[in-house]
């Protein structure tokens, strides 16, 4: 039982300093600073980045009505995706993974981006394919858990699935 409370109240004390340190770098609420101004429909899968081999990854069937959406991690580029982008594309499913805003490009590019606008970016890439496929499944590694996470709160999108890699949650009760 010691043990158990000690874990606890060190759990507690991580996410109550993550927590102080995303308040101090988003603001509240950072829905508010939800922007579009990295969102291009027509650019949404062709980012332009420094990075060698950071652009977006699009692998499609030639007729198929089911598509999977996968978000790369923080400080993460497509890349880090594609072995999973691969096998999901082979058992029939077109791939999107795009670049998350300033990411793949130049460390000022990283500072002046915000949580809320890998969010809008997300977001987008969803309404996107939803408008295009039936059958819609969604991976996140880490931040892209997060991203998807806050997706299905806001948006309760119609996804088929969605799989949250080292994506961290605090389940309460």
């Amino acid at each position: 039982m010691k043990k158990h409370l000690f874990y606890s109240l060190k759990s507690f004390i991580i996410i109550f300093f993550l927590s102080l340190i995303v308040l101090s770098e988003y603001g509240i609420p950072y829905a508010s600073r939800l922007t579009d101004k990295y969102v291009n429909y027509k650019k949404l899968w062709g980012a332009k980045p420094v990075i060698k081999d950071a652009d977006p990854i699009v692998m499609k069937h030639k007729k198929n009505n089911k598509a999977a959406l996968l978000i790369h991690s923080y400080a993460g580029v497509p890349l880090n995706m594609k072995f999973l982008a691969e096998k999901i594309y082979n058992s029939g499913y077109d791939v999107y993974v795009p670049l998350l805003p300033g990411h793949g490009t130049t460390r000022e590019d990283m500072k002046t981006t915000t949580f809320a606008d890998w969010y809008s970016l997300v977001r987008k890439a969803y309404e996107n394919l939803s408008s295009k496929y039936i059958k819609i499944i969604a991976v996140g590694d880490f931040t892209g858990g997060s991203l998807l996470l806050k997706l299905i709160i806001e948006e309760k999108p119609l996804l088929n699935s969605i799989v949250l890699i080292n994506t961290p949650v605090m389940l309460l009760g």
